[in-house]
């Protein structure tokens, strides 16, 4: 699934596309995705990418998102092998080819 989130504006006036990125869904996402466990979105950074799976999937946003847009604790993201989670990480530039994965935190006790 390719998902496009177009917003920038060049000097010019011609855009380039952003960078495209994959998405890596855990299950309990890809089931609200229609099975799908890798979604492709453009974006410049992390937020970017994230918000433009949530345009698309409402469902997921929810689960993603606290009610004031912050990105809930417990959801962890990973750029890379390298953690970008929470509003910092969310800032992230992002390029062409890049993999963002989204990966829940497990408690126990």
């Amino acid at each position: 699934m390719r998902i496009s989130g177009r917003s920038s504006e060049s000097v010019e006036g011609i855009q380039p596309p952003p960078p495209t990125v994959s998405i890596r869904l855990p299950a309990a996402l890809a089931e609200r995705v229609g099975s799908a466990t890798v979604a492709s979105v453009e974006a410049k950074d992390v937020h970017g990418a994230l918000a433009a799976l949530g345009r698309a999937y409402p469902e997921v946003a929810q689960l993603l998102y606290t009610p004031e847009g912050t990105i809930r604790p417990f959801v962890n993201i990973f750029l890379g092998d390298r953690a970008v989670s929470g509003d910092a990480g969310a800032t992230e530039t992002v390029r062409h080819g890049d993999e963002l994965r989204i990966v829940p935190s497990i408690a126990g006790g």
